[in-house]
């Protein structure tokens, strides 16, 4: 089943697509957009890549990291409801989904908020060297941790957005 979620890669912009949260590469989403928001990629200057789009075919331009000549890649395409769907750097890019079910918050018997959280890449080492207490996996698409109010939630993911942001 297919989910509705804005992409991104670090500080790049956001694009709206789709993606199967159980399905990713090193934990990182593998979105797939419409010919439109492929089309809006490849006039954005903020957009980390380059697409060539001729008719209802999109393509990636990929440059020779030994500096010889650059190639251009069709990107995989998948129909869902009616409407056709780009991968575009699915499988290579890091791209990171944010959907309106990102987090959910119930309290625990021990009295914290238990928060389900989309995973994002690196938030396993982030949690353990932060001693806060965490389930989950990259491959179950979700993390679940305990905190005591959502003020400590929102300094713990700003610590973690700058910690991933080192990473990168």
């Amino acid at each position: 089943m297919y989910t509705q979620a804005q992409f991104f890669i670090g500080e790049s912009a956001i694009y709206q697509g789709i993606y199967k949260s159980l399905e990713s590469w090193n934990g990182w989403a593998i979105p797939f957009f419409t010919l439109e928001t492929c089309k809006k990629m490849a006039v954005d200057p903020d957009f980390g890549g380059q697409i060539i789009i001729e008719g209802e075919r999109v393509y990636l331009i990929i440059d020779d990291p030994d500096g010889g000549d650059t190639s251009r890649e069709e990107v995989g395409a998948r129909q869902h409801e009616g409407t056709q769907y780009y991968c575009v750097g699915g499988w290579s890019w890091c791209w990171q989904a944010r959907s309106e079910s990102d987090s959910e918050e119930t309290v625990c018997k021990c009295g914290m908020q238990k928060i389900t959280l989309r995973y994002m890449h690196g938030m396993g080492d982030f949690f353990d060297a932060q001693g806060i207490g965490w389930s989950g996996d990259a491959h179950a698409g979700t993390v679940e941790i305990h905190v005591p109010n959502a003020q400590h939630l929102a300094d713990v993911l700003t610590e973690f957005i700058q910690f991933r942001d080192k990473l990168n």
